[in-house]
């Protein structure tokens, strides 16, 4: 006859193994820091673009610590006779208040970042567009002011413009201007198609981009404030903020309700104030009686 296996003895299943869960948060972990290593570096801080980049790489991969934190805490829960998990669990979980204050910060940081980006990107473009101007408006001069095939082409390399072959060079010259003419339209043509496309790309542009990233922050922000828990504190920092709320709310409450009875004490001795001159005069008008 066989025996029922004791349940006392039985071993818990792997998945829900504390070591088992605390490997998979390192490699999450990790998982984080080669995302963001590899978007940033090599490092720029004073680059609009870098930090964008350092903003989107840190906004994409915080779910894989938060995730990763969520394991530690059932980890600890699971083995809680384990020490080094436990002092696992207590350094991630502290270090996860400073990166609730990282993820709020990173909302000024990216707005700063997108507005200086696009201000840069404009500046390039118009400066480039200026630019190809000068030389359009040179090149027709160059036209305009040649008096053989020779000149006209010696003058065009020298302001790199369009190349002409032997048998352009053939034409007489009134048709090879002509030509030219039509080269330079064109380009100009391409240059005013750049010019009306500046202006979509302003601050409005990068308005849609900020707003999600600036809801990933503060939904990332409230998850690690979840499970982050402050030096000496039993509770987590999303109940220590609700806590401070839940104070500061019955503080307002109960000043509220004791504005009417301030204001019932003012009239009343407002009351008494008005009465006291009139009890006053009342005695010295008996004698002139």
């Amino acid at each position: 006859m066989t025996s029922l296996p004791d349940p006392s003895q039985a071993k818990p299943p792997l998945l829900l193994s504390g070591r088992n869960l605390s490997v998979v948060s390192l490699v999450l972990f990790t998982l984080f820091g080669t995302i963001v290593l590899g978007s940033t570096l090599p490092p720029d801080l004073a680059s609009p673009l870098w930090q964008l980049r350092l903003s989107l790489a840190l906004i994409n991969a915080a779910p894989f610590p938060l995730a990763g934190l969520a394991l530690l805490h059932l980890a600890a829960e699971l083995d809680p006779k384990d020490p080094v998990l436990q002092r696992r669990h207590r350094l991630c979980a502290q270090l996860a208040v400073p990166a609730v204050l990282g993820l709020l910060l990173l909302l000024p940081l990216q707005t700063a970042a997108g507005l200086r980006q696009v201000q840069f990107t404009g500046n390039a473009q118009n400066a480039r567009i200026t630019k190809a101007e000068r030389k359009l408006a040179a090149l027709r001069q160059a036209v305009a002011t040649a008096t053989d095939n020779e000149q006209l082409n010696r003058q065009l390399q020298a302001l790199q413009g369009p190349v002409l072959s032997p048998a352009d060079l053939a034409q007489p010259l009134a048709r090879l201007r002509s030509q030219v003419g039509a080269a330079l339209d064109e380009g100009e043509a391409q240059i005013q198609r750049e010019r009306l496309a500046v202006p979509s790309r302003g601050p409005l542009g990068f308005l849609p981009d900020l707003l999600r990233n600036s809801v990933a922050c503060v939904a990332e922000a409230i998850g690690f404030a979840a499970l982050a828990f402050r030096p000496g504190q039993e509770m987590p920092l999303l109940d220590e903020w609700r806590q401070l709320w839940f104070n500061r709310r019955q503080v307002g409450v109960v000043r509220r309700q004791r504005r009417p009875l301030l204001q019932a004490e003012a009239d009343y001795f407002e009351t008494i104030s008005q009465a006291e001159p009139e009890s006053q005069q009342e005695p010295q008008e008996e004698p002139n009686r």
